[in-house]
């Protein structure tokens, strides 16, 4: 129980950090502070990453 936990709150950390700088000039910035993440090509593509993310951290807390 303890590594899932572990590993929702470092998706919750990356999350915060892509919304925070996704709002900061949308995909421009987010795909300039990035490395790791995709190269996101429109806002589309950006906000569906972040709704996956969302998803995802979710099923992660409710198998907790």
């Amino acid at each position: 129980m303890q590594r899932i936990g572990k590993t929702e709150e470092f998706l919750r950390n990356y999350q915060s950090d892509l919304t925070y700088n996704h709002k900061q000039e949308g995909v421009d910035s987010l795909n300039n502070v990035t490395c790791g993440t995709p190269e996101f090509e429109t806002e589309e593509e950006a906000q569906k990453y972040l709704a996956d993310l969302s998803t995802t951290i979710r099923l992660l807390e409710s198998n907790t």
